[in-house]
C-alpha cells in the first residue's frame, strides 16, 4: 500500500494501492486486468523465478530495489510467461512493476 494525495498533488492523503508512474487517482478496472491470474514463483527465490499470467499478456516489466532505484526495465512482445534471473543481484527485497499497473514484491535469498 502507498500513502498518496488523491486527487494527485492536491487532495487529502489516503492509503491506496501504489501507482508507480501514474497519477494517484484511482485507476480503472481495465488498469488492473491481472487480478488473481498473475503468478510469481518461487518467492523467495535463489535467483531465477517465473512470472506468468494465464489470461492476459505481460508487455512491460521493471525491477526496482528497496530504495526505489530502477535496476531493470523491458518492453515485451505480448508474452504470458517469463523466467527472470536475479542471480547477479544481491540478496534482498525487490519490487516488480508489471504492465505499469501491477506491483509485486520478490525476495532474493
Amino acid at each position: 500500500m502507498g500513502y498518496a494525495r488523491n486527487p494527485n498533488g492536491t487532495g487529502d492523503f489516503v492509503i491506496q494501492e501504489p501507482t508507480f508512474g501514474f497519477n494517484n487517482e484511482s485507476l480503472s478496472v481495465e488498469d488492473y486486468v491481472f487480478g488473481d491470474t498473475l503468478k510469481l514463483y518461487p518467492n523467495p527465490t535463489n535467483g531465477i523465478f517465473v512470472l506468468e499470467n494465464s489470461k492476459h499478456n505481460i508487455e512491460y516489466i521493471a525491477i526496482y530495489n528497496i530504495q526505489g532505484q530502477l535496476l531493470f526495465e523491458n518492453s515485451l512482445q505480448s508474452t504470458n510467461r517469463l523466467e527472470i534471473d536475479l542471480t547477479s543481484y544481491s540478496k534482498g527485497v525487490y519490487v516488480l512493476n508489471v504492465n505499469k499497473s501491477n506491483v509485486l514484491k520478490v525476495i532474493r535469498n
